[in-house]
């Protein structure tokens, strides 16, 4: 297991840092609780997400969003999804957010351009009071897709983080659920990081590799976690939990979640 508080690391709050965070005493900071859920994970790696393979850009690029249902309409308003909120990183690595009005089975191009799309927010929506089709999100025109909205549900279901620019994060928190169809279905998952484990600081891989900094196993309809990860990631890392149908066979639903301290880098 790799100890990112070896060698010339900074920002080792000595006290309890969830407290610190908890109490508004970290300055510049936020906690962030990713979560996402895979329906059917296979038996090589996946993602945990509605996506199973979300592609790292390597250069910014617009988004568009697009539903397979006409009522997911903001303009002329109608009963489905209005408008959606997109989070993510900018060509310098940095955090914003754009709202886009939907169109139905239309595509909407982003006015803006993204390097990592980490999230979606429904933030209006008609008598139905969620979308009533699944919306997509994807590299424009009709490119790979990075996120997925269900029908029914109000935001996208994916377990991957960036590290901003300027920033630092602390993994305090990462875990896994998972149910399966059939007896004897065993879980392998990983918190996995694109990062260079043989350097001290830590530092962002170049190669966009990922590197397992920790794992879990679970059997059956079960949850696992790991509380007390420590690991602290450096700006523009990509994080995610991922994993593969290690044994038995059937359907196998997994979930997994990370939560994130993440706060200014400081400087002498």
């Amino acid at each position: 297991m790799i100890d990112p508080f070896t060698g010339p690391q900074r920002n080792v709050i000595e006290t309890d840092i969830g407290y610190e965070f908890g109490r508004g005493r970290v300055a510049n900071s936020r906690e962030h609780h990713i979560w996402g859920s895979n329906a059917d994970i296979g038996a090589t790696l996946e993602d945990f997400g509605a996506v199973p393979a979300v592609p790292l850009l390597a250069a910014a690029s617009a988004m568009e969003i697009i539903s397979s249902d006409v009522d997911d309409d903001g303009s002329p308003a109608d009963t489905g999804a209005r408008t959606v909120r997109l989070i993510g990183l900018d060509a310098d690595w940095n955090y914003q957010t754009e709202v886009l009005t939907m169109n139905g089975t239309t595509a909407v191009i982003s006015a803006v351009t993204w390097l990592r799309i980490s999230g979606a927010i429904v933030e209006s929506v008609g008598s139905t009071g969620a979308p009533e089709g699944t919306i997509t999100i994807r590299v424009s025109v009709a490119g790979a897709t990075h996120l997925i909205i269900p029908a029914g549900t109000l935001h996208s279901s994916q377990c991957h983080y960036t590290v901003p620019a300027g920033k630092e994060a602390l993994i305090v928190d990462w875990g896994v659920g998972a149910g399966h169809s059939a007896v004897g279905v065993v879980t392998q998952s990983f918190l996995s990081a694109t990062i260079r484990p043989d350097v001290r600081p830590i530092v962002k891989s170049t190669n966009g590799l990922w590197i397992p900094l920790d794992g879990l196993m679970s059997e059956g309809n079960t949850i696992a976690r790991n509380p007390k990860s420590g690991f602290l990631l450096p700006q523009m890392c990509d994080i995610k939990v991922e994993g593969y149908k290690f044994a038995g066979t059937g359907t196998l639903c997994a979930g997994g979640w990370i939560t994130v301290l993440e706060y200014t880098i400081i400087t002498d």
